[in-house]
């Protein structure tokens, strides 16, 4: 059994110069998902500095046909049907939270592959990499990858806001879309390599 953190001070914190320091959660329901939260946070601060490029992508509400040609474009990844159904996602939390964020997924991938955006794309790599393998170690915690999504967009708030103070409710918001993105772009959850779209 767990014991929960209290912060920097607890002896479940390690110290500064321990890589794992910013990067578990602990607690009797807690699984220990690895997420850093100075990476996150830097990576949402850089989105976040980018949002007038997103803000302009919502006020261009797409319709439910404008999403499906989204949602069809050609990209390596596997089909999104299949995705949900081999990670378990609900259709309605598919819809109301992956599905409603496409708007802003061709502005963060075209940002990450910006050769000028090396050292961010690195970042966003590592991040989802290392949040994929806990995820994957802990899969029998989460028979449902929702509640999987879910506990990571709230730990992941919670986390950097006990290291860095209040998020407001743009940060939290990117990063339930920066996940969202994950997910859709299959660096989180399980995939089909074989068929891909």
């Amino acid at each position: 059994m767990f014991q929960r953190s209290m912060g920097s001070y607890s002896p479940n914190i390690k110290s500064e110069r321990d890589t794992y320091s910013n990067c578990s959660f602990f607690g009797a329901r807690d699984i220990p998902i690895n997420i850093d939260a100075n990476e996150i946070k830097k990576l949402i601060d850089i989105f976040f500095q980018a949002r007038e490029e997103f803000k302009n992508v919502i006020k261009r509400r797409l319709t439910d046909s404008q999403i499906k040609e989204e949602e069809n474009r050609e990209i390596k990844r596997t089909n999104i049907e299949l995705k949900n159904k081999i990670n378990n996602i609900s259709q309605d939390y598919y819809k109301n939270v992956i599905r409603c964020r496409i708007p802003y997924f061709n502005e963060i991938k075209d940002y990450l592959g910006d050769s000028e955006n090396e050292n961010e794309n690195e970042r966003y790599i590592y991040i989802s990499e290392t949040i994929n393998e806990s995820l994957i170690a802990y899969k029998k915690e989460f028979p449902e990858f929702d509640k999987a999504l879910d506990y990571l967009i709230k730990k992941s708030i919670e986390l950097i806001e006990v290291k860095f103070g209040d998020l407001s409710i743009s940060e939290k918001n990117m990063i339930k879309i920066i996940i969202a993105y994950m997910y859709y772009y299959c660096d989180l959850g399980e995939n089909y390599e074989d068929k891909t779209k």
